[in-house]
């Protein structure tokens, strides 16, 4: 089994009254319909492997970021097939948010199989 961790800091560096909107697109591999001994699991965040397709997950941030699958907000079909998720909320002038996705692979030694990105 391999941990993996993907860390996105987001910062506001304005300083005036200039509140972003941000929309963070991530994903995680998915399994091999190929090679049915690979597995991933996804351990964070929290509350998005349990959550509905298109539904926020709770994630009981204080700084009111959401996340749920799908390829953005609006368009949220097959986002838990794909693997493709996204966090979204608005960062205030000089406020920085830290978004954080964990996920574990199991396959065995001889498995072939490989990260695709976005």
């Amino acid at each position: 089994m391999t941990t993996y961790v993907s860390t996105t800091k987001l910062h506001n560096r304005h300083t005036g009254d200039y509140p972003v909107n941000i929309v963070e697109r991530s994903s995680i591999p998915i399994a091999s319909v190929s090679d049915p001994r690979i597995k991933v699991f996804l351990k964070g965040p929290a509350g998005l492997a349990e959550s509905e397709e298109g539904k926020e997950a709770d994630l009981g941030r204080t700084d009111g970021f959401k996340v749920k699958w799908g390829r953005d907000v609006e368009d949220t079909k097959n986002g838990q097939k794909e693997g493709k998720f996204i966090w979204y909320g608005k960062i205030s002038p000089g406020e920085e948010v830290v978004l954080v996705s964990e996920w574990d692979v199991r396959a065995p030694f001889d498995a072939g199989w490989r990260v695709k990105s976005l």
